[in-house]
């Protein structure tokens, strides 16, 4: 009996001082729960605003035949059209895993991308014909310009959580066009002057490359910075010219464009 009476005591010490011990540990407070990854799957629309600066190349030809020489004035040279551009945009996202992204993107942009040339060819020449030496000039003043243009884009990208970096490629088409005139003036005496009105416009298919930051605001807006390289191609003309009457001569000119372009602009995500 005093044997369980001794053994009974010890046991109710033991599970006093371990109820003492765990009355003094601190109550660890649950987890917090972690807060579900940013998805960016979804429909977007928006609109930018930006800056393009181009190179137009150009290369055109100007030939009259009406006299004892044939006259002619070929200029190979190159312009910038640069100037304000601005549309909008719509797309699809989505997201790969967790830090994935896969899209298409299509644009539409006004553009105010213009640039002017001008060029003077002089002559001067004995004609027997007329007994007498002919000069004078060709005076060539053109201007290159992209009226607007477009892209319909896939896009790729890595995400950390409400921010994407992203590289973007696929198909660019434009209005590009070359306007202008091109004034022949002859002394044979007496002085005879001829213009031809030059205007080249085409609708072409390129493609373009480029690359982007997009970051998310509250309530489903998401701004974004993006710069672009398109390749536009070429454009080609002939016109009659020259001083006879009809005239027997031609001009001939060719441009090609490419683009550079920054824009800064805002999405809204359907979620």
């Amino acid at each position: 009996m005093k044997y369980l009476l001794a053994g009974t005591i010890a046991l109710f010490a033991f599970a006093s001082v371990n109820v003492a011990r765990a009355a003094d540990m601190p109550i660890k407070a649950p987890a917090a729960p972690v807060a579900p990854a940013y998805s960016w799957t979804g429909f977007y629309v928006g609109a930018n605003i930006g800056y393009g600066w181009g190179k137009a190349s150009d290369n055109s030809n100007f030939v009259d035949p009406a006299l004892f020489l044939p006259i002619t004035a070929t200029v190979l040279d190159s312009d910038q059209p640069k100037g304000a551009i601005g549309g909008g945009q719509v797309g699809y996202n989505w997201q790969v895993g967790s830090h994935g992204l896969l899209g298409i993107e299509a644009d539409w942009q006004g553009s105010g991308q213009r640039a002017n040339q001008g060029f003077v060819t002089g002559f001067a020449f004995f004609d027997p014909g007329v007994r007498g030496v002919v000069r004078g000039t060709v005076n060539e003043s053109l201007e290159n310009s992209i009226q607007w243009f477009g892209t319909v884009r896939g896009r790729a990208g890595y995400t950390w959580d409400h921010v994407l970096i992203y590289g973007t490629g696929g198909l660019a088409y434009g209005e590009v066009k070359l306007a202008g005139t091109v004034n022949e003036n002859v002394i044979v005496p007496p002085v005879i002057n001829s213009v031809v009105p030059v205007d080249i416009a085409k609708v072409n298919a390129g493609w373009t490359l480029g690359a982007g930051i997009e970051g998310m605001l509250a309530s489903n807006w998401s701004w974004k910075l993006e710069y672009l390289y398109l390749d536009l191609g070429s454009i080609a003309g002939v016109s009659t010219a020259g001083i006879a009457n009809p005239p027997s001569g031609t001009f001939t000119a060719q441009s090609r464009f490419t683009d550079n372009i920054v824009r800064a602009g805002l999405n809204f995500q359907f979620k």
